[in-house]
C-alpha cells in the first residue's frame, strides 16, 4: 500500500466515472465513445442515447436526480479477464460511485462500503487488497490532520490503463466482424475475406 502524500490525478481522456455527472458531457469523451462502440459488438441496433433526458425517461426523473454513476461496459464484459470475483467487482463499482471529480481520488471508508454491500469490513479490505494486487487500484494512506489515519484514497488510474487496451481489442474485433458481414454478400464471400486477412497478417509480420 502506498504511504506517500496524495498526488493529484493527471488529466485523463477516459470518462469521468462520477456520481451526479452529466452523461451528455461524458458522451464526448474518448472513453465514452469507446463504450458506445463496444456496445455494437453485442447489440444489432444503434446504442441508445445516453443523454440525461433519455436516462430520466428510462429510470424516472427522481431516480436520476438521486444520483448515478457512469461505468464503461468494458469493465463488466471483461470482468473475468480482470481476474476479479463478484464481491471485488461490487467493491470496485462502489469506489467508482465515490469518484466525483477526475482530479481527486475517492476515499470512501471500508465501513461505508461494507454497510452498502451488507458484508464485513474485513471482506471489503480483502477485496480492496485483491484489486490492488491485480493492478486495478492503488491504495494511498491518508491522515486526518490530527496525526491519525483517515480512510484511504483509492487511485483508479491503474484501472483506466488496464482497460484501454482491452477496449481496443473489442473495437478491433468489432471492425473485423463488420468486414466479415459485408464480405458475405460480395464475390468470393468468406473465402475472399479470409484471403485478405491472411495477406494483411503476412504484411504486418514482414513489416
Amino acid at each position: 500500500m502506498t504511504t506517500h502524500s496524495v498526488p493529484p490525478l493527471p488529466s485523463i481522456s477516459a470518462p469521468q466515472l462520477a456520481v451526479h455527472q452529466s452523461l451528455a458531457a461524458a458522451a464526448g469523451d474518448e472513453g465514452a465513445q469507446t463504450a458506445t462502440a463496444v456496445e455494437a459488438l453485442e447489440t444489432p441496433v444503434e446504442a441508445a442515447s445516453t443523454t440525461k433526458s433519455a436516462m430520466e425517461e428510462r429510470w424516472g426523473k427522481n431516480v436520476i436526480k438521486a444520483g448515478y454513476t457512469v461505468v464503461p461496459s468494458i469493465i463488466l464484459r471483461a470482468q473475468a479477464r480482470l481476474h476479479i470475483n463478484a464481491v471485488e467487482l461490487a467493491v470496485l463499482l462502489h469506489l467508482l460511485d465515490h469518484w466525483w471529480d477526475n482530479a481527486e481520488m475517492p476515499f470512501p471508508s471500508k465501513q461505508r462500503i461494507a454497510d452498502r454491500l451488507d458484508v464485513s469490513t474485513k471482506t471489503v479490505q480483502r477485496a480492496a487488497a485483491k484489486l490492488e494486487a491485480e493492478g486495478l487500484v492503488r491504495r494511498v494512506k491518508r491522515s486526518n490532520g490530527h496525526g491519525g489515519q483517515a480512510s484511504n484514497h483509492y487511485d483508479l488510474s491503474p484501472l483506466i490503463e488496464k482497460i484501454r487496451p482491452i477496449a481496443d481489442e473489442y473495437l478491433e474485433a468489432n471492425r473485423k466482424a463488420s468486414e466479415l458481414r459485408r464480405s458475405v454478400g460480395r464475390n468470393g464471400g468468406l473465402k475472399s475475406w479470409a484471403s485478405r486477412e491472411a495477406l494483411g497478417a503476412k504484411g504486418a509480420a514482414g513489416a
